[in-house]
This record gives structure tokens, sequence and C-alpha cells, in this order.
């Protein structure tokens, strides 16, 4: 990317950034180094391949933001790993940002075993976040796939298991003019505990989001959620709100 496009990423206020995918690597160790060097020193957060990520003060409380993906040290295929990773963290929140789950026709759904594209191991995405959030991660945001997935509440912790594409204008884009995505914003309270989340739903146009107002994709993630997830903990209470079901304020 041209260094441009960090003035792009500070004026629409993103101020937080995941390295660890399978891709970050493709130019080499020594454009990945410099990469990390230079968003960090324009004053960006970053979480990478095989480092602890970032620790920020927010409001008086400190958040951890660490990343994972099926290459690096930081590996979704090493469970136990991850896990004593996060359990070694004393910050009050917890945030992981997982690169896991397989791209083909079937990719919307989370099959709750290992994942694979062709021999890539990409993680068994329902065992990951789960594992994290029994060692202390408060919220997990997953991609990878290219395309949403459902959420599910895991002790009142909230798993996102894809973000989906948002702006990304790969090979073939202009092959898919119709896609769905979306943005999600997330309320947790003071000890990580879900509060509730809205999903604003998009079209992804040729590589640009454009918003739906029709929330095509709140309702996709919210029969995702409730078919292939079966999940029975979150409320899905119209306009774009979810929230943890006996809590609707």
């Amino acid at each position: 990317m041209p260094l441009e496009s960090i003035n792009i990423l500070e004026q629409i206020g993103i101020n937080t950034l995941s390295l660890a995918n399978n891709h970050v690597l493709d130019s080499g160790t020594v454009y990945y180094s410099n990469t990390l060097s230079v968003l960090n020193c324009r004053g960006f957060h970053t979480a990478g391949l095989a480092d602890q990520g970032a620790a920020i003060d927010i409001n008086g409380q400190t958040v951890r933001f660490i990343a994972f993906s099926f290459s690096g040290d930081n590996n979704i295929n090493k469970i136990n790993e991850a896990a004593e990773i996060i359990g070694s963290f004393k910050e009050d929140i917890i945030i992981v940002s997982a690169h896991m789950g397989g791209e083909h026709h079937r990719g919307y759904l989370v099959p709750h075993t290992m994942e694979f594209f062709g021999n890539e191991e990409r993680g068994d995405a329902v065992a990951f976040s789960r594992a994290c959030i029994d060692a202390g991660a408060d919220l997990i945001l997953g991609h990878g796939p290219h395309i949403l997935r459902g959420i599910e509440l895991y002790k009142n912790r909230l798993i996102v298991y894809s973000l989906g594409n948002f702006i990304f204008d790969y090979p073939g884009v202009e092959r898919h003019g119709d896609t769905p995505t979306f943005s999600i914003h997330v309320d947790v309270n003071r000890t990580g505990d879900f509060q509730k989340a809205r999903i604003t739903s998009y079209t992804f146009r040729y590589g640009v989001p454009i918003v739906d107002a029709s929330n095509r994709v709140y309702n996709l993630i919210k029969h995702l959620s409730q078919t292939n997830l079966q999940n029975k903990n979150i409320l899905f209470a119209g306009e774009g709100m979810i929230y943890s079901k006996g809590r609707t304020q």
C-alpha cells in the first residue's frame, strides 16, 4: 500500500490494526517489519504475527488487543498456547482479533470443526474462540473467510465469527457487485460483560461498502446465529440492535 493510505486511516478514525493474516509476509519479513515500524511511528496501535499486541488506556481502563492467525507464532491451531498467552494478561479488557476460517461456497456456516482451504489448516473457530474466553478474553473478532458469519454469546462474551470484507479491491471484485457486509459497534461493561451491539448493514459493491437501509445483513446474521450456531441467548431487537436476553437497554 502507498504510504499516503495511512492518512486515510487517520481521517476515518481507525487507531488499532491487526497485521496477523496469511498475506502479511507476501513481500517478505523486511517489509512486514517496516510496516509495523511506520504504523507505530504514526501513533497506531498494532498487533502482529508473534507479539503480545497493544495495551491501550481508555477512560481509565486498560485494554489489551492481541491478534492470532493460522500462520505465525500466534497461531489459532495452537489453542493451549493461545490460552496461556491470554491468561497471562492483566488488563481490564482483552480483545482477540483472529484470522480464521475456510473459503468456499459454504463459508457462511461455522462447521464446529477444523476448517481447511486447500492444505491450509485454518482453525476450529468455535474451539479457539471459546478457549480464549475461558482464558480471560472478553471479545473475539474473527475475519478471514471474506464473507460474514453468525455471532454468539459464550459466558456473556461476544464472538463475531467473521467480519467479512469492508474495503477490499481484490482481483475479480468486478464480478461481485452486490455482496452483504457490515460494521459492528460493541458495548461491554467495565468487567467485560456484553451489554449490546449495533450492526450497520452495507452492500459491498465493487470493493466499496454502501449503506443498506434494508437491514439485509442484520437479518442474515440473525438467521445464521439462530440456525447454524443455534444461539438462544442473543436477542435481535430490530433496527440493527442486539442484546443479551433479559437485557433490552
